[in-house]
């Protein structure tokens, strides 16, 4: 069961190009009531490397929504 309390988290694939880190979401993540994550996937990163970071507004303050963007 999902923890409604707790921030979503978002999946990201890193790609290194000319020195410079490119970020792909590719999924979004969430902590259930006993701690534990479910990620959904909509890609898969070929190196088999994801980040999974706490979601920020474009401002870069910590988003406390904690809906799914969309159904999980």
């Amino acid at each position: 069961m999902r923890n409604n309390k707790a921030p979503l988290k978002i999946c990201y694939k890193v790609t290194e190009r000319n020195g410079k880190g490119y970020w792909e979401r590719i999924g979004v993540a969430y902590t259930n009531i006993d701690g534990s994550l479910n990620v959904v996937l909509d890609s898969l990163p070929v190196d088999g490397k994801m980040q999974i970071r706490e979601q920020v507004s474009f401002d870069g303050k910590e988003n406390n929504n904690t809906e799914p963007s969309d159904k999980l």
